[in-house]
């Protein structure tokens, strides 16, 4: 006998489904287990259904059917259903141009749908550019007008570079956007608004609430602007994940790490990583020294190495290299820096960068075909 769940249908940030609560017991052919708490569809913009995306809500993940259905049981203290897209598949964008790969979870007490619709590619892509920007840390308005100002025409210039050779172009943050100052949230979102690339997010220490003694209340306003802290994307042969890695103590006291929990999350979305594809761990607090003012150690690092170590080829996209959180200004090119496990640390030029005393962005890009062989 079919068990009876109470379900809520809820619109996706990402062109899906949108429905009335009531009463389902099965989707498009799948039959819905009596554990679920979180479901819904995958498909292309031709209604065809899409298999083997991964979908997580941030604590687990799992992958959709044949039929493109996923169903899981969330997590308790989930906020988000968001999925990581597939190499073959445009990243969707909302109407301002930032990445919208997840939806918010509303129905707390029964379970709730998030259909995501993806738009194929016409062709793959065999070359992308990343464009990374450390640490922006605007306080004021004046310093967001300089961003916008004297950076972002940099950052166009570049992207626009690239497209004109036929090169994909994507952007991410590598944290404190903001310098504690979330009244300014709002005009930083705007400003790198609109622009000529999707840029993805990662926090920093800066981004976190210095009110707030949880580490998930401090990030919140954070989440509210951008959404999930840890989450992935695939483009060409290469996996992209971003995380939290600042463990926020409240007052700026704070230590570089990951928990238990973010860690085994991390293990699920890597487990249905192809070992032959490059993988870039995007993080704020660098590895090695420097975690905080309190703490030099950094938690669950060997675990994070570990399960990097298990691919080809990896690389740690993380900001002491290139002008963050601890803010030496590098200009360095190649990879040829390893860890003893043989994760590679790249180190990239910077092409770009306005730094008065708050930094006010270091533009850096990493182009993925001229450092890596296998793209």
């Amino acid at each position: 006998m079919a068990a009876t769940l109470m379900l809520a249908c809820s619109n996706d940030k990402s062109g899906g489904h949108d429905g009335d609560e009531g009463v389902e017991t099965e989707v498009n052919g799948t039959q819905l287990d009596g554990n679920t708490t979180l479901y819904g569809l995958v498909t292309d913009t031709s209604g065809n259904p899409i298999p083997g995306v991964v979908v997580s809500d941030g604590y687990g993940c799992g992958t959709t059917a044949a039929n493109g259905v996923y169903q899981m049981e969330r997590y308790k203290k989930a906020r988000f259903v968001h999925y990581s897209t597939p190499a073959g598949y445009a990243i969707n964008t909302s109407a301002d141009n930032y990445p919208l790969f997840y939806a918010e979870i509303v129905h707390k007490n029964i379970a709730d749908r998030h259909d995501f619709v993806l738009t194929p590619l016409p062709a793959p892509e065999s070359d992308f550019t990343l464009v990374c920007i450390a640490d922006p840390q605007c306080a004021t308005t004046a310093e967001i007008s300089r961003y916008v100002n004297e950076t972002i025409p940099d950052v166009e210039a570049t992207v626009d570079a690239y497209k004109a050779k036929g090169t994909p172009v994507y952007g991410i943050t590598l944290g404190d956007i903001v310098f504690d100052t979330p009244d300014l949230w709002s005009n930083m979102k705007e400003s790198m608004a609109n622009r000529n690339l999707p840029v993805f997010q990662t926090i920093g220490n800066h981004d976190h609430l210095q009110t707030e003694t949880s580490d998930d209340n401090a990030a919140a306003n954070f989440e509210t602007q951008f959404g999930p802290r840890n989450y992935s994307f695939n483009r060409g042969d290469v996996h992209i994940v971003s995380m939290d890695n600042v463990l926020y103590e409240g007052k700026k006291k704070y230590k570089g790490g990951i928990t238990d929990r973010q860690l085994e999350w991390l293990r699920q979305d890597l487990s249905h990583v192809d070992k032959d594809k490059l993988v870039i761990f995007c993080a704020h607090i660098p590895f090695r020294g420097g975690t905080s003012v309190t703490d030099e150690s950094h938690e669950n690092y060997d675990g994070v190495l570990d399960l990097l170590a298990e691919f080809s080829e990896t690389a740690q996209i993380l900001p002491d290299l290139r002008g963050g959180h601890a803010h030496a200004l590098a200009e360095r090119a190649g990879g040829d820096a390893h860890d003893a496990l043989g994760v590679q640390l790249v180190e990239v030029t910077v092409v770009a960068g306005k730094t008065p005393d708050h930094g006010v962005g270091d533009l850096l890009f990493f182009h993925a075909l001229s450092l890596f062989s296998n793209l």
